[in-house]
């Protein structure tokens, strides 16, 4: 058996050979572990966009807005933005990697935020990137941290540092997701601290999560990063819940 033989039946034994998404058969060298109709379903955020939030909003995508959020709101960060719309496949995709866990996706949804870098941010304007932490209990039961493995990631790609343990989450708070839009803000309002100020200190800093619903979470940490001095913060997520 030749070398290339013996890494595809290596391949077949350490990863599935199902789609993510809705459980099709694959090809075992499958680099997204997306069967074809799911990666039809894979949709891509696009102008128009909210200057700061990201948010898709109707109108010419020549012309910058903000929305009502925005508008009515100073935000922490400089600008927020979002890879994909969080549904359907995509959903499925990314929850696959936080809880079964499978963290084989890792290099596909790593390589998805990386090209969403580069259609919404300028090469050379990060610093250091920081992932927006779970709180250790949390972390230890599901055995990583899914932003940390993304920013990680992102890191590498860039040839930046990642600050992995500048921001510390200081109590549990209840999933953003359950509550209603009101309560998100006051549910994460003191959970987070900056703990190694000098990693953000006057530093163009890039907050990594996988997804963004009202952004009540990303503002708290962009806000404790600002306070601790750093230079910039900007925003990016996998995905986002509209």
């Amino acid at each position: 058996m030749n070398p290339s033989d013996v890494l595809k039946r290596a391949g077949v034994l350490l990863y599935p050979r199902e789609c993510a998404s809705c459980g099709a058969d694959l090809e075992w060298d499958n680099g997204d572990y997306l069967c074809s109709a799911c990666r039809g379903e894979v949709e891509e955020i696009a102008p128009p966009l909210c200057r700061v939030c990201g948010l898709p909003v109707p109108g010419d995508a020549r012309v910058e807005v903000l929305c009502r959020d925005c508008r009515g709101t100073r935000r922490p960060f400089r600008r927020a933005r979002s890879v994909l719309y969080y549904r359907g496949a995509v959903q499925a995709w990314v929850k696959a990697f936080k809880y079964r866990p499978a963290l084989w996706l890792g290099p596909a949804l790593s390589r998805t935020l990386a090209n969403g870098f580069r259609r919404f941010y300028e090469a050379g304007s990060v610093d250091v990137v920081v992932p927006v932490p779970l709180f250790r209990r949390r972390e230890k039961e599901r055995g990583f941290n899914q932003a940390r493995v993304l920013a990680a990631a992102l890191a590498r790609d860039l040839k930046v540092p990642v600050a992995a343990r500048a921001l510390v989450r200081r109590r549990d708070t209840a999933t953003q997701a359950l509550l209603p839009r009101s309560s998100r803000p006051g549910n994460v309002r003191g959970a987070f601290a900056v703990r190694r100020s000098r990693a953000v200190r006057g530093r163009r800093v890039l907050l990594i999560d996988d997804v963004m619903t009202t952004g009540a979470t990303l503002s708290e940490c962009a806000g404790v990063l600002a306070a601790a001095g750093a230079a910039q913060v900007d925003v990016l997520t996998l995905a986002r819940a509209v």
